[in-house]
């Protein structure tokens, strides 16, 4: 009788033991979930953020692009101003110069623009990437936690 005691008083400890490690292991689990849906709640912050500034460039990409316009538009306006004078050539000779200066300079504007252009599409795509990388790392966390919750049940 007394051996069947001892061997139930330690399987009553083993099971006692079992419990506080399973006990732990979740205690640990749960806290590791919580870090998990914290990093989530910041990856969706950045990932709006990302978004904000995806609108911010493609509103600045319009705007470059309604200024690219108005210095084709300028650019076009000189050239039929050089043509028309062409037909007086002595006072031609001096706007001639005058505006070849300024078609020198809206070319260059032009040109700074198209780059910037060029820089803002970039940095769109860019943005579009990472805002993609971020939706994917928070789809993977949720799969992550979801697997986790079901190995707590």
């Amino acid at each position: 009788l007394q051996e069947a005691l001892d061997s139930k008083d330690q399987t009553i400890a083993e099971l006692e033991g079992r419990v506080r490690e399973t006990d732990n292991d979740k205690t640990m689990v749960q806290s590791r979930l919580t870090q998990v849906e914290d990093t989530i709640m910041e990856e969706r912050g950045e990932l709006v953020t990302l978004r904000s500034r995806a609108r911010e460039f493609e509103e600045e990409k319009y705007e470059l692009s309604a200024q690219v316009r108005r210095a084709d538009e300028r650019e076009a306006e000189y050239i039929r101003r050089q043509e028309v004078l062409e037909l007086s050539k002595s006072e031609a000779d001096k706007e001639l110069g005058q505006l070849r200066g300024q078609v020198l300079e809206l070319m260059e504007d032009n040109q700074q623009l198209n780059l910037q252009f060029a820089l803002l599409q970039e940095r769109m795509a860019f943005s579009h990437r990472e805002a993609e990388g971020q939706e994917e790392r928070v789809a993977n966390m949720s799969s992550t936690i979801k697997l986790q919750e079901r190995n707590l049940e």
